[in-house]
């Protein structure tokens, strides 16, 4: 198990803030860049000491369909601003300890959500706020931060599709069909985590069919993911979350990446 604390929602409180607001445009993608992050902590609201070994890293994703765009705090200071549903930050550095991380109506003090999370040096983390508006939950994930063994990826779900009911997770390599494929995780639950899956580098394409359903080419899935190249030692995190439009069954996906491997430079 990977996940380290989940609360419901507190109510509303204020949170001092010390940046600029900048507003985000609505999209399924990770929406913060790393220099604009960096550039919010520096508005002195803190001094950290930049060594990874010195620092927790905390990103955070926007997994509630109807919860609208959300500011996400770290006690006092700005994660991000205006994540909207279906995206995520990039890393940000904290000091180490017991942090109030947070999530209010974006360009509001209104409180939506709040946990305590134990931050622990040299280690990253993930915040996904996830429900639907009125039982909003934020679950707090510690992320693995070292490659995948030789050869291998490490590739971890978290089911935030709140109207799939449990479902069954297929890794299916390039040029294979689903029904030669043995499910990597199966009764996938609302709110679980598989925890990190090993497989061996290559291309992939993520396939997510109700829990029971025979993997058949006929079969009919809630998600056909994009084949996908999984360099060896790459270790990603997969959230799944409703599809934005309620007449259309299924779930989609945002990927973001926990740990590249370093380029080999060939000259």
């Amino acid at each position: 198990m990977d996940r380290v604390i989940s609360f419901p929602s507190p109510s509303a409180d204020q949170v001092d803030v010390c940046t600029v607001r900048t507003n985000r445009p609505r999209r399924l993608r990770l929406c913060v860049s790393a220099m604009a992050v960096a550039a919010m902590l520096m508005v002195g609201c803190q001094s950290i000491e930049m060594s990874p070994e010195n620092v927790a890293q905390v990103r955070v994703i926007a997994a509630s369909l109807d919860a609208g765009s959300m500011d996400f705090y770290a006690g006092g200071t700005a994660l991000a601003y205006g994540v909207d549903f279906g995206a995520a930050s990039t890393y940000v550095p904290l000091t180490p300890g017991t942090v109030r991380l947070s999530a209010n109506t974006a360009n509001t003090t209104q409180m939506l959500i709040a946990s305590n999370a134990p931050l622990v040096a040299g280690k990253q983390y993930t915040a996904v706020v996830t429900n639907v508006s009125a039982s909003l939950q934020e679950t707090i994930y510690a992320d693995q931060t070292t490659p995948a063994p030789t050869g291998d990826v490490a590739v971890r779900v978290i089911d935030a599709a709140t109207r799939a009911g449990n479902v069954d997770l297929y890794m299916v390599p390039a040029n294979e069909k689903l029904k030669a494929t043995a499910a990597v995780r199966a009764g996938v639950a609302f709110g679980a985590s598989t925890g990190y899956v090993l497989l061996p580098a290559g291309t992939y394409s993520l396939v997510v069919v109700p829990a029971g359903t025979a993997p058949t080419n006929q079969a009919l899935p809630l998600m056909t993911g994009p084949q996908t190249n999984y360099a060896a030692g790459a270790v990603r995190t997969v959230v799944l979350v409703d599809h934005p439009n309620l007449s259309i069954p299924g779930v989609d996906a945002i990927t973001a990446n926990d740990y590249d491997p370093t380029p080999i430079d060939v000259k």
